[in-house]
């Protein structure tokens, strides 16, 4: 029995690593129906948890996280009639475009080129997100409180950008465009 299962999981390829890229994550992209069912389907081996997705207290659609061995690796947002929203990239694993990921200096991503930087809004106040100017879908999410003492600040305005240099990419988000 235990060499039937070694033979079996031997024999399973391992699905290739996902990455970021205009288009969408690995096989998740702007036609995606937002069901746990579905994301399990074009992704085997991550495990599925959905969930309400809320904006200020409020319902505004589903959202399904992905994870790999006991750890979150995407976030899958849809409206209410579960249409694609956005896709929030947690996992250093998962490649982004530039050879970029999750826990990356921002310093690589300045390299890349010019960078379009705005603060976040409401629940997402405390973060930096920077697009690389001519690639809409894909943003790169750090926190400003990384800066402590050093960015003073309004609330509002972007640090400057050898402050930028010093952040962490907390997460990569794809937006169909």
């Amino acid at each position: 029995m235990y060499r039937m299962a070694l033979l079996i999981a031997l024999a399973t390829p391992a699905p290739p690593p996902l990455t970021v890229s205009a288009a969408g994550v690995g096989p998740i992209h702007a036609d995606t129906v937002v069901r746990a069912r579905t994301l399990t389907r074009l992704l085997p081996g991550y495990r599925a948890h959905e969930q309400a997705d809320e904006s200020e207290g409020e319902r505004v659609g589903h959202a399904v996280t992905l994870s790999e061995d006991g750890r979150p690796a995407l976030v899958v947002h849809g409206d209410a009639a579960r249409r694609l929203v956005s896709v929030e990239v947690r996992s250093p694993a998962i490649a982004a475009p530039h050879g970029l990921h999750v826990g990356a200096a921002f310093a690589a991503l300045q390299k890349v080129g010019k960078l379009d930087c705005q603060r976040g809004a409401e629940e997402r106040a405390g973060e930096l997100i920077c697009r690389v100017v001519g690639s809409p879908a894909v943003a790169y999410v750090g926190e400003v409180a990384e800066l402590g003492a050093r960015w003073s600040g309004p609330d509002d305005q972007v640090p400057p950008a050898a402050q930028v240099a010093t952040l962490t990419i907390r997460r990569i988000a794809w937006t169909p465009r």
